[in-house]
């Protein structure tokens, strides 16, 4: 979405509107959010990744910049995508932020190699999950050290309750000063009933103030 570029598409809303379910998507670096969008087809996507910057020569990449969106809503219809590579990103300011990933009644979506910055407001959470089952979030980087977090999943108004969400070699940070530490998942519903496993992963927690 670089004004000026002769990419197929300018926003990946318009990209998954446009193509065929099944398709593959490359998303380019830019500057600019590619902002919110709702998945009701199987895609695959893939961004650029993370940290592209960090590593010295010769072992550098040809573009260091990040894929920036802002977040991605996978409803039924969308079951078996795939994302890789982008940076999930809160833009707003002093506003709850919402969910950066959701799932709404799909099943078997991977999230692999994805960063998840710091919110710009407090009480943030990445993921909101509702009637879903077997969702794979791997080897992604949750970078929550300025902000205070209530927990990875927002389980709140959560009526469906979710199964097989795993979170497999990530690294969890929220080691900054004055946050509460990392908390899994919060406000699940009596009598809803959600499972989700961590494994093999790296959590930088600290306890700081809370009310």
């Amino acid at each position: 979405n670089v004004p000026g570029s002769n990419a197929n598409f300018k926003t990946l809303q318009g990209a998954h509107d446009s193509v065929a379910a099944g398709s593959t998507l490359y998303v380019l670096p830019s500057s600019n959010t590619y902002g919110n969008s709702i998945f009701t087809k199987k895609l695959t996507v893939y961004g650029t990744g993370y940290y592209l910057g960090a590593n010295l020569a010769p072992n550098t990449q040809a573009n260091t910049g990040a894929v920036i969106v802002n977040s991605i809503t996978f409803r039924a219809g969308s079951d078996n995508s795939y994302i890789e590579g982008l940076q999930l990103t809160d833009i707003s300011t002093n506003t709850p932020s919402l969910q950066r990933l959701s799932m709404d009644t799909v099943s078997n979506i991977i999230v692999s190699r994805c960063y998840f910055t710091p919110a710009n407001a407090f009480y943030v959470y990445y993921f909101y999950f509702s009637n879903t089952s077997n969702i794979i979030i791997k080897q992604c980087y949750f970078d929550c050290q300025a902000r205070t977090i209530s927990s990875v999943v927002n389980a709140n108004g959560v009526t469906v309750g979710f199964s097989g969400v795993q979170f497999n070699n990530s690294i969890f940070d929220f080691a900054g000063v004055g946050t509460n530490g990392f908390t899994m998942m919060t406000g699940l519903a009596n009598g809803v009933t959600a499972n989700a496993t961590l494994t093999n992963s790296t959590i930088l927690s600290c306890t700081g103030y809370s009310n």
